[in-house]
């Protein structure tokens, strides 16, 4: 088909099929479970950008924080110094027994977390619809409760 072809043809026809194509809006005063589907979520995530685009912001922000600082944390040489702390824990080898685990704990939690919020960013602003891969991750929320329960007992013991 030629440039001249393509000027003589509608422009409605094109519109006519790209109607055909989208999927109804639902109901009005649907439940809960049809707003929650993903291609809804998305759409309504999307239009509602100035709302959570700030709010998912920050929790992307927090995570990111989170993630280095327990990395950092972790990895960091000077954990191994001794301190003026009296106790079982003086010791930097007793203590290292103590934190290393709660400390790995979070920083899987929070990398992960980072994951989801920068999916959940990126169908805010963007509107691609990853909401499922969201959906999928949900498990990791448990996963941090029970982390941050562990690494409540270990601080506090």
């Amino acid at each position: 088909m030629t440039d001249v072809d393509r000027l003589d043809q509608d422009p409605t026809d094109k519109n006519e099929k790209e109607e055909e194509e989208r999927i109804p809006p639902p109901e009005q005063l649907s439940p809960w479970k049809v707003y929650l589907m993903p291609h809804w979520l998305t759409i309504l995530l999307n239009n509602t950008k100035k709302v959570y685009g700030p709010v998912i912001g920050f929790w992307y922000l927090a995570q990111f924080i989170g993630c280095c600082a327990t990395i950092n944390l972790y990895g960091d040489k000077d954990r191994l110094n001794p301190c003026t702390v009296t106790g079982t824990l003086a010791d930097p080898e007793e203590a290292s027994k103590v934190y290393d685990l709660p400390l790995l704990l979070m920083a899987i939690f929070h990398m992960i977390e980072w994951i989801r919020t920068t999916v959940l960013l990126t169908i805010v602003l963007i509107g691609v619809n990853w909401t499922i891969f969201w959906y999928l991750t949900i498990p990791n929320t448990l996963y941090g409760l029970v982390t941050y329960a562990f690494v409540h007992m270990a601080y506090f013991d």
